[in-house]
């Protein structure tokens, strides 16, 4: 939304995230924007309602959208990167998985894989079969020492699709 606003005062680069976000938003006018991002303040969701959008633009090859994306993944890269460190993960090779709508888009998929292979080329990403509530059960099952097996993830997964839980 910073975006939008610098592209229509002229302090950034013209892109197609202004019409966008005054669309989306409901908005006519640039300065009801400018009053709802800087003085009202917007919900977490609605900020991410917004970001299939963006990542819509960024594959059309707006350079704004770009940036965007390519911020965010430097972002949450960082965060693997120092999460992995303190679990010490590094220097060895680890595995990654992820989860949530703009982690499906295979927009974001190709950006991320790229930058993931340059920022941590040991890191093998592999998509979800789990939940992610049942993800963290693995993981400290593992803490734990217990032995995670084919036949105890296929049991998890039966579970979860019978308690009603969304799978990947």
């Amino acid at each position: 939304m910073v975006a939008a606003v610098r592209a229509a005062d002229g302090r950034g680069l013209q892109t197609r995230l202004l019409p966008l976000v005054m669309e989306s938003l409901g908005l006519e006018d640039i300065n009801e924007l400018m009053r709802r991002l800087y003085y009202e303040g917007m919900s977490r969701a609605a900020i991410a309602a917004l970001g299939p959008k963006v990542l819509d633009i960024a594959a059309q090859g707006d350079r704004v959208a770009e940036a965007i994306l390519q911020r965010g993944i430097e972002e949450l890269l960082l965060m693997v990167k120092t999460v992995a460190k303190q679990l010490n993960f590094l220097p060895g090779s680890f595995r990654l998985t992820y989860t949530g709508g703009i982690a499906q888009s295979p927009v974001f998929q190709q950006h991320f894989r790229a930058a993931l292979r340059r920022r941590l080329p040991t890191c093998q990403l592999v998509p979800p079969i789990l939940p992610p509530v049942l993800g963290a059960a693995l993981l400290a099952l593992e803490l734990l020492g217990v032995v995670v097996t084919p036949q105890l993830v296929a049991t998890m997964r039966q579970s979860a699709q019978a308690k009603g839980l969304e799978m990947p």
